[in-house]
Parts: structure tokens; sequence; C-alpha cells
């Protein structure tokens, strides 16, 4: 792990306590006290209270070695939830000292979920089951609801909440974009087939402007809510590398990149991706 302090200028090699986490690491930031977290696939939960500098599991309650596919956080609590792969939706509300099992409501006992979404002005909490379903958990429930909206028939494979609005987005096998401004119960196809395969959907919380990544045909940015969308993915940014990661710093909207191409590293784009500068660590 490296960190920046200075926008990606300049590159720091922080990685104390983590060794062999495997891949598909994913990274959270309590805006509370700037906890750090790491799901991981081999490791489970890692927190660091230092800036990243040192690592500890935190991994009480949790199945022993702990496949954690997904981790997200409730920005208004530090409330932590983890996808426990083949074991179900986890919660901690200590900062992962301790963790509860959370599956009561959801099929096979939610072993089969995926793409957890959360609604940040609330702390509810979406799941999808097995690709067809849409499961809701409100804020200190310990029971999922089913989502009755119309998207049944539909493989859903991405979901996603705006945190400007609260508009919910459903991405489907077939690169379809559904989106929701009810809490799911009614869903409008809001785009013709996308361009390329989606594999992440992130938002600007202070206009409600939405990015996607997809596989090796750039960076999309829609303005109006989804219904158009516009490539933002020129020059420096080749279209042909296979974007990795996308971020978005909520305070100033700088969008950082990285690639895992031969050609490629980390870019950065101050003007909303229309102009990108290379940051190679």
């Amino acid at each position: 792990l490296v960190r920046s302090l200075d926008r990606g200028q300049n590159w720091q090699l922080i990685s104390v306590g983590l060794t062999d986490v495997g891949a598909g690491v994913n990274l959270v930031l309590d805006p509370l006290n700037n906890a750090l977290y790491i799901g991981s696939y081999k490791l489970g939960v890692l927190r660091s209270t230092d800036g990243g500098v040192n690592w500890q599991t935190v991994n009480s309650g949790l199945p022993e070695s702990p496949f954690v596919d997904t981790l997200v956080l409730d920005p208004r609590n530090g409330t932590l939830y983890a996808d426990v792969l083949a074991k179900g939706i986890f919660r901690s509300v200590d900062g992962g000292q301790n963790w509860q099992l959370v599956n009561n409501g959801l099929p096979d006992n939610g072993r089969f979920v995926s793409s957890l979404a959360l609604e940040p002005r609330n702390g509810t909490l979406y799941v999808v089951d097995s690709g067809k379903k849409i499961f809701r958990l409100s804020a200190n429930s310990e029971i999922w609801q089913l989502v009755e909206g119309n998207l049944a028939g539909n493989d859903l494979l991405i979901l996603a909440v705006n945190s400007f609005d609260d508009t919910l987005y459903a991405r489907t096998y077939e690169d379809y974009i559904f989106r929701s401004t009810d809490n799911g119960k009614s869903w409008k196809l809001i785009s013709d087939k996308l361009p390329a395969t989606l594999s992440a959907l992130i938002f600007d919380s202070r206009d409600g402007t939405l990015y996607l990544k997809t596989f090796k045909k750039g960076i999309w940015r829609s303005s109006d809510k989804g219904s158009t969308w516009k490539i933002f993915s020129t020059g420096v940014l080749n279209t042909s590398f296979n974007i990795s990661v996308l971020a978005l710093d909520q305070r100033n909207g700088t969008i950082y990149a990285g690639s895992n191409s031969l050609e490629g590293g980390v870019f950065r784009s101050i003007d909303g991706g229309k102009n990108w500068q290379s940051i190679s660590i």
C-alpha cells in the first residue's frame, strides 16, 4: 500500500502488517476519526488508526479465514458491513472489534449476495441476491426486506447509491442501467446499452455527476442522472488502458484513475475528466 499527502505528486510505501492480503482488496475511510479499513481475501478486515502506517486484523465474530468480498462504511456513525463469501453479511458498530451476522430475511442465509450499496444519508444498506432480487436493511434493523421493484428477470451485477439525492442505480449483465428515485419501488431504463462493460460507478456528492469506468473503453460521465453519457478519458489517459481503480475527492471533485496496463499508472483530473495528468508512482 502506498500513500500520497500532496494529491499524488509524491508517494510513500506504508505496508506494515499488510503482508499477503491477497487480491481484491477494498479500502474505506471513516470520516469521523480517519480510521482506515481494508477488506481482504486472505486476512479478513484490517484497521489502521495512524494513516495507514500500521495495520491490525479486526476479525472477532467473523468466520475463520474470512474471505471479505466487499466492505462498506456508514459515514454517519462508522458502522461497518462486510460481505464474507459464502457466509453472508456481518456488521460491526465498534470499529471492527466485534462482528455480528445479519442475514435474517435473506434467502440461503445471505450466502449468495453481491454488490453492497449504502445510502449515506440514512444508513440503509442494499444488496443483490443471486443476481436477481434486491433486499434492503434499514439502519439499526435486524431484518432484511425484499425491495418489490420492477426489475424481475434482470441479472443484476452492480448496485450503487448516489449520495447527492439518494437515487439508486442498477447495472444489468447486458450492460443496461436502471434508475430508481423511490428507494427501489420502481425502476426506469435510463440509457441505451452502454458502449462497453461497466465495472464501477461513482458519484460527485456536490452536484450528482456520475462517472463510470469501463473495460478498455475509457471513463464516461453523465450530468443528467445517467440519461446521456460522454467519454471523458482522452490524451494521456488512453482509452485502451484497463482502468482498475476510479476514485473522486468529494471535497474538490478531483478524479483519480489507476490502470494496471503495462503503459498505465496513476492519473489525475482536476476539471471533471476533460484533461488528465500522469502522476505515476
